[in-house]
């Protein structure tokens, strides 16, 4: 299970892109949506940063010395934190139409 599980589940204008451990998740034009990620990965103990011309990135650093099982937890956190944040913003937009 890696990031691309994450985002295939998405039907948002996601792309992965990395080498190694580094990988950055961008999420089109919207930084607001990949700030509202970061926030929410915070706030379930997870540390991410966003970056990106317009902020539409969120990244991931993790170690070198990462073991598979700490590797995984954090993945199950930012699938969650991204499941929350999608949920919100669909349901935002249902709202306005």
């Amino acid at each position: 299970r890696g990031l691309g599980d994450v985002y295939k589940r998405q039907e948002y204008n996601i792309d992965v892109r990395g080498r190694g451990l580094v990988y950055g998740f961008e999420i089109g034009n919207d930084n607001s949506v990949a700030g509202e990620i970061s926030a929410k990965a915070f706030e379930l103990g997870l540390i991410i940063e966003t970056c990106g011309s317009n902020g539409q990135v969120v990244k991931f650093l993790p170690p070198l010395t990462i073991d598979e099982e700490t590797l995984q937890a954090g993945l199950a956190l930012f699938e969650q934190a991204v499941d929350e944040v999608m949920t919100q913003k669909q349901n935002r937009l249902k709202e306005e139409f």
